[in-house]
């Protein structure tokens, strides 16, 4: 009963959190600071080094920085993004976040969640009624090649040919490409893959890092093209 308790208590964490987002002006969305703050408090992340074990025995919460998170969002915002897909989505935290943020500033914004585990985002029946996310799994960026999304966040397999496989898949199609961890000292591959996008003259990339061997998340933004 114990597990279950603490399983409904996450739920109604991110439930307040979603509900927050609905609330807040978008004057204070696009404001890094205070996002920032919001983002802290919306659940268990990977600033809160408390938080770190409870994240994952219980299976919940968030796994990028809230300060990375929010100046990624932004960027999003100000992109107007309206559909977005997210590859290793895990628990769902951050699609749903993302979904209720962009529904701040779209009505028609749509998020698709993939991942490789059948077993993740356990709270998708509760949330897939109160926000547009369709679920994929088990599934990775082969199962969705070819369709195209506004932005795509790569944060799954980042290990060998996957993260060149997810950019080639569904990255390259998007106006907007994030990477989580390209700062992360345990992902060498993502990392140099990383490095060499950054050299594409047709994009424009940004790099948002609280730390400098953990974490991180890169955006490459596609150029518009002028005649």
């Amino acid at each position: 009963m114990l597990a279950a308790k603490k399983k409904s208590e996450y739920l109604n964490d991110l439930l307040n959190a979603i509900k927050t987002i609905e609330k807040l002006p978008k004057k204070t969305l696009l404001n890094t600071e205070s996002l920032t703050a919001f983002l802290y408090s919306a659940g268990p992340n990977l600033a809160n080094t408390a938080s770190t074990k409870e994240r994952k025995e219980a299976g919940t919460g968030f796994k990028q920085h809230p300060r990375e998170l929010a100046c990624a969002l932004i960027v999003l915002a100000k992109l107007n993004v309206q559909t977005f897909v997210e590859v290793g989505t895990l628990w769902g935290w951050t699609a749903s976040l993302t979904a209720a943020y962009l529904l701040k500033f779209s009505k028609s914004a749509r998020v698709t969640a993939v991942d490789a585990d059948k077993n993740v985002f356990e709270f998708y029946s509760v949330i897939k009624n109160i926000l547009p996310i369709e679920l994929l799994v088990p599934a990775t960026s082969e199962t969705i090649k070819g369709r195209v999304f506004d932005a795509c966040f790569i944060d799954g397999n980042h290990r060998g040919q996957w993260p060149k496989n997810d950019y080639d898949n569904v990255g390259k199609f998007s106006k907007v490409c994030m990477f989580h961890d390209i700062k992360n000292v345990n992902c060498k591959n993502l990392c140099d893959f990383w490095a060499a996008l950054k050299k594409d003259e047709n994009l424009i990339c940004e790099e948002f890092a609280c730390c400098s061997n953990m974490a991180g998340i890169g955006v490459a933004i596609k150029k518009y093209k002028t005649n």
